[in-house]
């Protein structure tokens, strides 16, 4: 079975990954607080979530998005 969380925003996310340490992380690109870039970095440079995999949402241009995933090692961006 799988356990699903919900954050509303990038601090909260930060929490719920510290606790649960999740398998994957389905991230908006546009979230408050902390946004999905920032939180993606911390994720990939934390030797604890290193190889966690995050699929990012955005609605932005896909240029920017694909520097980014080489770069953070994500696994798939998804285009609202």
């Amino acid at each position: 079975y799988y356990k699903i969380r919900c954050a509303f925003d990038g601090n909260e996310a930060l929490n719920f990954i510290k606790t649960d340490k999740p398998d994957l992380i389905l991230l908006d690109v546009m979230i408050p607080e902390l946004d999905g870039y920032s939180l993606c970095k911390i994720i990939k440079n934390n030797y604890d979530y290193k190889n966690t995999k995050v699929i990012m949402i955005t609605a932005k241009k896909m240029e920017r998005c694909i520097l980014l995933q080489q770069r953070l090692s994500i696994k798939l961006f998804l285009r609202q």
